[in-house]
């Protein structure tokens, strides 16, 4: 989970928190991703152009975003044909206290139900603001992964 990062105003009255990570030139990334982050100005007023562009040339799986069902399984539906509803709405956040990785037994106290929307905070929020990508992040355990899928929950996230 993303702290908010300055919502908007109508943002902020129809009740929704904007929780992804900003997109910037020093963002953080997999040291192995076969390209760096890049947001470029190519338009801006204090290059004397009367509008603003960007370009932004990033990796799928930079700053805040979806992994489908496809990324991990090749048969897996891809993130094209997932249903909105699957990942907006109400969520329920759960804070993991494990370092290593999210387990079966922290999360059986929780009575997960089918069709809900989790997202784990972990120790990874602290993350956040350091200079080097962390690789020994908290990562959701093949077991835990089975458990929420036998639980039908609608969507996992992780911070």
């Amino acid at each position: 989970m993303a702290k908010e990062t300055g919502s908007s105003p109508s943002a902020a009255k129809s009740g929704w928190i904007d929780i992804s990570y900003p997109l910037s030139r020093d963002m953080l990334y997999w040291p192995n991703d076969p390209i760096t982050p890049h947001i470029d100005w190519i338009y801006h007023p204090a290059k004397g152009h009367a509008v603003t562009m960007a370009q932004i040339n990033i990796n799928v799986h930079n700053g805040t975003h979806i992994d489908a069902p496809r990324h991990f399984d090749p048969n897996g539906t891809p993130v094209d044909e997932m249903p909105l509803d699957a990942i907006m709405g109400p969520i329920r956040i759960i804070e993991i206290k494990d370092t290593e990785s999210i387990k079966p037994e922290e999360l059986v106290p929780y009575n997960i139900q089918p069709g809900e929307r989790i997202l784990f905070k972990t120790i990874n929020s602290s993350y956040y603001k350091l200079d080097k990508f962390v690789e020994d992040f908290v990562y959701i355990s093949t077991e835990a992964a089975r458990f929420l899928r036998d639980k039908k929950v609608s969507v996992v996230g992780l911070d």
